[in-house]
C-alpha cells in the first residue's frame, strides 16, 4: 500500500469519526425529549474561548437521601442516571441511580459524579448523607459575541433557563437559553 493511499485512508477515518460525533449530537437534539432546566449562578471567565456562559443547574447538586433510587455507592467519575419529572416551572430530579433503570416514570438523564460532598443537617448531624455534584455535558454554551454579559446577568438573577433535549440513551443537548418569563 502506498503512502498516499495510507494518508487517504487516515483522512477518511478521521472525517468519519468527526461526522459520527456531530451526527450523535444532532440526533440528540432532533429526537430527544424537550425539557426545561432551571439554572443557578456561576461566575466564569476565559479570554480564549470567546463569549460563553457557564451553566449550573438545580439538578447539578443531588441529595440521594431525598430522592428515590439508590442512596449510596456513588463515586467520583462514575455515571449517575437521574430521572426527571416536570415541576411547576422546570423539570426536577425525582430519582438517582448508579445504573440505568430498566423503566422509570419520567425522562432519564445521564450524568457523571464530579465529587461527593457531605450534607449534614445542622440540627441532626447523625443524618449525614453525601450530596452528589453532577455534570451532564451541557454546562457550557457559546453565545453570539456581545451577548454573554446579558445572559450572565439573567442567570445570576435566576431568570435564565435552558431548553434541552434528552435522547433515549440519556445524552442531553442544549436547544436554547430562555428567560424564565419566555419559558412559560
Amino acid at each position: 500500500m502506498s503512502d498516499r493511499t495510507r494518508l487517504l485512508i487516515l483522512g477518511l477515518l478521521q472525517s468519519a469519526a468527526l461526522l459520527i460525533m456531530i451526527g450523535q449530537a444532532q440526533w440528540t437534539l432532533a429526537t430527544g425529549t424537550p425539557v426545561l432546566l432551571a439554572t443557578e449562578p456561576v461566575d466564569p471567565r476565559s479570554l480564549f474561548q470567546g463569549d460563553y456562559v457557564v451553566l449550573r443547574y438545580e439538578i447539578s447538586r443531588l441529595s440521594p437521601a431525598q430522592l428515590a433510587g439508590d442512596r449510596d455507592g456513588f463515586a467520583p467519575g462514575s455515571p449517575v442516571y437521574v430521572v426527571l419529572r416536570p415541576g411547576p416551572s422546570a423539570w426536577r430530579a425525582a430519582a438517582a441511580y448508579r445504573e440505568r433503570p430498566a423503566s422509570a416514570a419520567g425522562v432519564i438523564l445521564r450524568g457523571e459524579v464530579e465529587r461527593l460532598e457531605s450534607a449534614c443537617p445542622t440540627d441532626a448531624p447523625s443524618e449525614c448523607a453525601p450530596a452528589l455534584e453532577v455534570t451532564y455535558g451541557i454546562e457550557t454554551w457559546f453565545v453570539p459575541e456581545g451577548t454573554g454579559h446579558a445572559l450572565e446577568r439573567l442567570r445570576n438573577q435566576r431568570q435564565l433557563a435552558v431548553r434541552a433535549a434528552i435522547d433515549r440513551s440519556g445524552r442531553a443537548g442544549i436547544l436554547e437559553l430562555v428567560g424564565t418569563e419566555d419559558a412559560k
